[in-house]
């Protein structure tokens, strides 16, 4: 026991607890202020499943099938400054969809935000979200081929900052998540919930319907935004979250999202190369027709990123340069129209084919010479003439003496200045060179 005494407190715990959670107990952690931060200058993202059972509707099309059966997932935007829930999206898993719709939900109801803060998913770091960025947990090794290709916070101009191996819980969200968290156990849930560890077993749930449980969770977000009894960071005293994103809102930079931005992010981006026709192949579908042609033939035979929306194939696409390096991300079309195919044998198709083949011919036509020999002839003639009545150079009035050796790499005007004393020494070397022909 002496023994035990005699060691030092630290190894005693090292002992006691073992290594990682007597680290863990040592460490003593950095504190941080949201002190002169402005609103939306840092939000956090992060993504919790909710133990109620609901049954999904077919409006949700890109992300799963209708009448599915499933625990909902609440991907939340929560603003550090004001501690306001800023963007917020529900889906059937933590996936990209759904992280991207709660981001273009955010920036376009408040402003883009400076930095997203969130952990190591892949919901949150995929190409569809981190494209073009450098996450934590995407490596040199682990990224595709095709990784440049901007996502959601790229197109948005945001930057992304992911938490450190086990420092999760360093998101706000997270705290967040400890107080919503206990709305799936209300009363108009009854029979729906999914049991837990600590629960009373439900082994048969009933499945409410998504829209009450949207309702509910838009419900509870806004009374959270409104409560007055919060003692959160940068909140003042009976002042709502609200309120304080307005305050912390002043005197920021306000980036609103443009146009072009809202139905940039809204597209799934590849890479393609575009066809000696001027059009693009996009899974079995073609891209451009004759009022795009000129524009795009530009850029046959060369590589372009061509967004398109994931729920609507048939919507006109968009083209951004891409291969050249004064072009890259430089919209190049903004609405390029899809093809449309017709039917084997279709009347109206045969017709459409014969209309194209009369529209280019009757361009060819236009560019076509009568007698390209005769053509010739007359422009040879005329740079001959031109030629014979170029008046004859003018030679300088003035002209330097070289005074180089055969040998010697300077050039031939060299500096007019010298130093007074190479003046000197190149005086004597001529005087001694012409005493020296003069003898001989």
């Amino acid at each position: 026991m002496r023994r035990w005494d005699a060691l030092d407190e630290v190894r005693k715990r090292a002992l006691r607890m073992g290594a990682d959670e007597a680290a863990k107990s040592l460490i003593q952690y950095q504190p941080r202020t949201v002190e002169g931060m402005f609103a939306m200058s840092q939000v956090e993202l992060d993504g919790r499943e909710f133990k109620v059972k609901v049954q999904f509707r077919f409006r949700f099309r890109f992300r799963f099938r209708d009448g599915k059966i499933g625990c909902p997932w609440v991907i939340v935007y929560t603003d550090r400054a004001s501690s306001r829930i800023v963007g917020y999206a529900i889906s059937d898993s933590e996936n990209e969809e759904a992280t991207a719709e709660a981001t273009i939900r955010m920036c376009e109801e408040n402003d883009i935000p400076d930095l997203v803060y969130t952990d190591n998913g892949s919901a949150f770091n995929s190409k569809r979200m981190a494209g073009g960025l450098k996450p934590l947990i995407r490596r040199k090794e682990t990224r595709s081929p095709d990784w440049e290709v901007p996502g959601v916070l790229k197109l948005f101009g945001i930057e992304l900052k992911n938490a450190g191996p086990n420092k999760a819980r360093s998101k706000l969200s997270e705290s967040i998540f400890s107080v919503l968290r206990r709305f799936d156990n209300d009363p108009v849930f009854h029979h729906a919930q999914r049991s837990g560890p600590n629960d009373t077993p439900n082994p048969d749930p009933v499945p409410v319907d998504i829209e009450l449980f949207e309702r509910f969770v838009a419900k509870s977000i806004r009374d959270f935004n409104a409560r007055t009894d919060s003692r959160a960071q940068g909140l003042l005293p009976g002042e709502c979250r609200n309120d304080a994103f307005a305050r912390l809102s002043q005197g920021r930079i306000s980036r609103p999202v443009t146009p072009l931005q809202s139905r940039g992010v809204r597209m799934k981006w590849h890479v393609k190369t575009v066809m000696q026709d001027g059009r693009i192949k996009f899974d079995r579908g073609l891209f451009g027709d004759a009022t795009t042609q000129d524009t795009m033939l530009k850029y046959a035979g060369k590589k372009v990123l061509i967004g398109i929306d994931p729920n609507d194939y048939r919507s006109p696409a968009m083209v951004r340069g891409w291969e050249d390096e004064r072009l890259r991300g430089r919209v190049l079309i903004d609405c390029l129209p899809l093809y449309e195919a017709t039917r084997h044998g279709d009347e109206a198709g045969r017709r459409r084919a014969m209309a194209e083949d009369r529209r280019v011919k009757k361009r060819l036509e236009q560019h076509q010479v009568a007698d390209a020999d005769r053509k010739v002839a007359e422009l040879l003639q005329a740079v001959m003439a031109a030629e014979a009545s170029a008046p004859p150079p003018v030679r300088p009035a003035v002209v330097a003496l070289d005074t180089r050796n055969p040998f010697s790499d300077k050039p031939v005007n060299g500096p007019k200045d010298l130093h007074p004393l190479q003046a000197r020494l190149r005086a004597n070397l001529k005087r001694n060179l012409a005493a020296g022909k003069a003898a001989g």
